[in-house]
């Protein structure tokens, strides 16, 4: 129905798109301050007036220490950020929002020895699984956070709606990263910082020009070892030197796997026994497709959030076989496949394509949407380019292109900018 209406929108006047969009999110601010009274929770918060060296910045995401792309693109902005003029205040729940006997700080030790970073680890007893996702007993409350550190700004990323608890500020400048193309028409959303072309035509229509900025997932360049350590990770699977290795890595769910990949390898293992696939952080669903057809050579690697543990994965391989049933609003994961050298291989989607904007011939292969008899001759083409020492150019190129787009080294004096510029348009 969500999905009916918001087609139906884009057919009517700019104006009153906008209109619409923000009455919705009055309504739903109105009734959580409403709650909020109720439930006699404070949600106002005062800032200092006592002059500051540096502008408090507050980066703020429920599973911010979690390992996905999105809490990535948080945490890598916040490392990098300049501490000589930037305080910094990460703020996250270690436990997760749908079981909280599940811990999401894994990436803690990414950022824990980061000079000038302040850890705000927050409890709750309920996030609501329904719009506006309504924290319940959050403790400290962001309020409280924002009035103790005396905040300049908040950084936050998502799908892009304006969820609880940034709906009911609006004396803040925020910046929020957009992964999805969703609408955020409050007034203190300085700049919506999309991942993607695609993800930013979901938004450009009824968003001004100057609130968006498209700056794609940041990504550090590999570990200096991240050579030696995917050969020891191909050694210790018993795979040689001259074998060739297809990866893939991503969300252990079933609600996003495509067998597009799999029944392609399926198919390559018919014809080259020293084929291999790599599979970290499978879906359920795939390691029973394996078993049940008796698919060999594919080796399973349990998910983890260590920086080493993923480069050495990347450097494992030949070529990222990538797959994913809702495709990429960015792809994080086949950027830092990228980043090691490794040619791709990926396919259409009938939902996101952003991959698809950085991706060319000169070191991918895209096959349509369900077409495993395609994706197969990609992986053909790529054995039979490593048997001729040919694939080389592809990994090259693969690598400059990543360097050039995707280093945060590239990137953070615009990101910087940006939050300077926000802070002073807002006064």
């Amino acid at each position: 129905m969500k999905k009916f209406i918001k087609k139906v929108l884009m057919f009517f006047p700019k104006f009153l798109i906008r209109l619409v969009y923000n009455l919705h999110y009055l309504f739903y601010r109105r009734k959580i301050i409403k709650r909020l009274k109720k439930e006699n929770k404070p949600f106002s918060f005062k800032k200092s007036v006592k002059s500051k060296s540096k502008i408090h910045i507050l980066f703020y995401h429920i599973s911010g220490l979690n390992h996905g792309g999105t809490e990535k693109y948080l945490q890598i902005i916040t490392k990098y950020l300049n501490k000589d003029k930037y305080e910094v205040y990460f703020m996250y729940a270690p436990i997760s929002r749908f079981d909280n006997s599940l811990r999401t700080d894994g990436r803690f030790t990414y950022l824990k020895d980061v000079e000038g970073i302040t850890f705000i680890p927050f409890t709750f007893s309920l996030m609501e699984s329904f719009y506006p996702f309504y924290i319940k007993d959050m403790s400290p409350s962001i309020f409280k956070v924002i009035s103790k550190n005396n905040i300049d700004l908040i950084i936050t990323a998502g799908s892009g709606y304006p969820e609880f608890p940034l709906n009911i500020i609006s004396t803040l400048p925020l910046l929020y990263i957009n992964v999805f193309g969703s609408i955020n028409i409050q007034r203190n959303v300085m700049k919506n910082i999309c991942i993607s072309k695609e993800v930013t035509s979901h938004i450009s229509n009824i968003i001004s020009p100057d609130k968006i900025s498209i700056i794609p997932n940041q990504s550090e360049r590999p570990y200096l070892s991240y050579k030696n350590d995917g050969k020891q990770l191909r050694h210790s699977l018993g795979i040689k030197d001259d074998d060739f290795v297809f990866g893939r890595i991503g969300r252990a769910e079933n609600s996003i796997f495509d067998d597009i990949g799999i029944r392609a390898f399926q198919e390559i293992t018919k014809k080259f026994s020293n084929a291999h696939y790599i599979i970290m952080s499978s879906p359920p669903i795939l390691k029973e497709i394996v078993k049940k057809n008796n698919i060999n050579n594919v080796h399973f690697l349990a998910p983890s959030s260590e920086e080493r543990d993923i480069w050495s994965f990347h450097g494992a391989l030949d070529a990222l076989a990538h797959f994913r049933y809702d495709g990429e609003s960015l792809g994080l994961n086949i950027i830092e496949s990228m980043l090691v050298g490794n040619p791709i291989i990926t396919h259409r989607s009938h939902i996101w394509n952003a991959h698809l904007e950085y991706l060319d011939k000169g070191f991918s292969r895209i096959a349509d949407q369900h077409n495993v008899e395609q994706y197969a001759s990609f992986m053909e083409e790529m054995i039979n380019l490593k048997t001729t020492n040919k694939i080389k150019n592809l990994r090259k190129k693969a690598k400059v292109k990543a360097e050039k787009l995707f280093i945060i080294d590239n990137n953070i004096q615009k990101i910087e900018s940006i939050i300077d510029k926000s802070i002073e348009k807002f006064r």
